[in-house]
């Protein structure tokens, strides 16, 4: 049977990104969504658009469907096969290619196709090199925007400053969609089916009330444009601004560390005062720098560090700590995680042929040690069968599904490692240590990079670090940091050198860097995301023309010591 030419819904593409029209747009998609879904009220997105600066006129406006690549915009009968597939892209990505590119890797029979998927988000592919689709019900990720709210202390004003098209940034969205308006829609599902479970009935027949907003009305997060690279002045700019139109409600953002980073550097107290003003500022999508949030909470910074991905609709994990209805546990140090915001399923075809990809699991759960918010309805541990095949060897050998006729309990078997540690209220958190396929070996000796990281960023000079391993004939692999110096320190002579001695006085030979080479920014990958493969492929090839920061240039610094 010859491949379908076309996917079996049809595809609304919109753009992402800062501009705010285009987040406007993408609002507006989302909050029609969730009315059509029955979880959102009827007119919710007009009755209570925001009537301040930033409240979008686009949202409400004809013809709001963005570069649609679909054959109707959100608001069209649906066809057959369910409603249009949102699709968030790029600003600067052709939509074009990118229908055409969906056209050919999604599986006709997979979750794409299945009347409850909404969303097709599209990984950065860190790990493979080539980016997973993500099949996401409005659902989940409505019950994800209710958990982060509640987990702040409650619902109020976003500053958008991550590009939308990423699932961090389509949560301010929807989490400022949420903010103003009575939503009914689903509580955590235990039973965790592919689209977060049924809407239970109450009397109306609409399903539970879901929190009663306390702040003003407001659909329509504050936007930082960052198209053209991010400015902490700017970020300023827009805190003051939500500071404005929430009036007494909280005002929240979410960032990457390399933003927090630039908000803390010298000459931008401004900002770094802004956001001190905030109820929260989520920081995840990256490992962040114990000693920046270290300064960030000195600096009277509210931070709440997350852990997630776009197949948990985002952050699940928050300083450590479950969401409601989340469960954790580790399997040989691999992170597993459960819950009600888990997506539907990966869209693409041949799924499971993904090396070092992540795995969708089914089962009572893996053996392991684990931690659950309230609600997570924690079970005994037992087996647990892969229903996505491949990637790392499954936590557990295959199993029938659970008795009683309810269904199996799903779970994502990440890449990522961890470990538990009990806090200082003696409640254990989750330490993500960082990804599977990370480890270094080298001279026989395992060395996880994320430990080395930690130490060269306590160095005086280092703005930021990524450590990799980059082939070697004698060691296999040599561990090597790659620096992005501070300003005051990039033109101090000898620094790389300096730095290795630092490194030596703290680390042991093993993984104490044998090489130290300095660049100007670490190349990144989705918003935040360091693209270690990029770097090993620039780094390994010594750089472009062997120019300043390639191995062997006066930037870099060589220790052939042994481990």
């Amino acid at each position: 049977m010859s491949a379908p030419t076309a996917p079996t819904r049809p595809l609304l593409l919109l753009r992402g990104g800062t501009r705010p029209d285009d987040v406007a747009r993408l609002s507006r998609a989302l909050a029609e969504r969730l009315r059509d879904r029955g979880l959102w009220p009827a007119g919710g997105a007009r009755a209570h658009q925001g009537s301040g600066p930033d409240a979008p006129a686009a949202m409400s406006g004809p013809g709001a469907s963005g570069c649609q690549a679909s054959r109707g915009g959100p608001a069209d009968p649906p066809p057959g096969g369910g409603p249009a597939l949102i699709v968030p892209i790029g600003p600067a990505e052709d939509p074009d290619g990118i229908r055409a590119d969906l056209t050919r890797r999604l599986d006709p029979h997979g979750p794409a196709a299945d009347p409850g998927t909404d969303l097709l988000l599209r990984t950065s592919g860190s790990t493979t090199g080539t980016g997973r689709l993500v099949a996401m019900s409005a659902a989940a990720m409505l019950v994800s925007a209710r958990a982060a709210h509640e987990r702040l202390g409650g619902p109020g004003h976003w500053v958008l400053a991550l590009p939308a098209h990423h699932v961090a940034g389509l949560q301010v969205i929807l989490r400022s969609l949420i903010a103003g308006v009575p939503l009914r829609g689903p509580g955590p599902d235990l039973g965790s089916g592919a689209h977060g479970g049924p809407v239970r009935s109450q009397d109306s027949g609409a399903g539970p009330l879901l929190q009663a907003p306390t702040v003003a009305p407001t659909v329509a997060p504050t936007v930082v444009d960052t198209t053209d690279g991010f400015d902490p002045m700017a970020l300023a700019e827009g805190v003051d601004r939500a500071l404005a139109a929430a009036g007494p409600a909280p005002v929240y953002t979410s960032l990457v560390p390399a933003q927090l980073l630039a908000v803390l550097a010298p000459g931008q107290e401004r900002a770094a005062a802004a956001l001190a003003r905030l109820g929260a500022v989520l920081v995840g999508g990256a490992a962040a720098d114990a000693g920046m949030l270290s300064r960030a909470r000195g600096a009277g910074i509210r931070v709440v560090t997350t852990y997630g991905m776009s197949e948990t609709a985002g952050g699940c994990v928050y300083d450590g700590l479950p969401l409601e209805g989340v469960e954790v546990r580790l399997h040989q140090g691999r992170i597993l995680l459960s819950g009600p915001t888990l997506f539907a399923g990966y869209a693409e075809r041949g799924r499971g042929a993904a090396e070092g990809a992540s795995t969708l699991l089914a089962g009572n759960g893996p053996q392991g040690e684990g931690i659950a918010e309230p609600g997570a309805g924690a079970r005994a541990a037992g087996p647990a069968r892969a229903v996505t095949p491949g990637g790392p060897a499954a936590p557990a050998a295959p199993a029938e599904p659970p008795s009683g006729g309810g269904r199996a309990r799903r779970w994502l078997a990440t890449t990522d490692r961890g470990r538990l540690e009990p806090g200082p209220d003696g409640r254990h958190r989750l330490i993500v240590e960082g990804r599977l396929d990370d480890v270094i070996i080298t001279g026989g000796i395992k060395v996880d990079p994320a430990r080395v990281e930690a130490e060269m960023a306590r160095l005086p000079g280092v703005a930021e670090c990524c450590v990799l391993g980059l082939p070697d004939p004698r060691w296999g692999a040599a561990v090597t940091a790659v620096v992005v110096p501070q300003p005051q320190a990039a033109s101090r002579p000898g620094l790389p050198e300096a730095l290795r001695r630092g490194a030596r006085q703290r680390l042991d030979g093993a993984h104490a860097p044998k090489r130290v080479i300095l660049v100007d920014a670490l190349p990144r990958l989705g918003p935040g995301k360091v693209d270690r493969r990029a770097l090993a492929a620039r780094l390994g090839a010594g750089g472009p023309g062997g120019g300043v920061g390639s191995p062997g240039s006066p930037q870099a610094h060589d220790d052939e010591r042994t481990p």
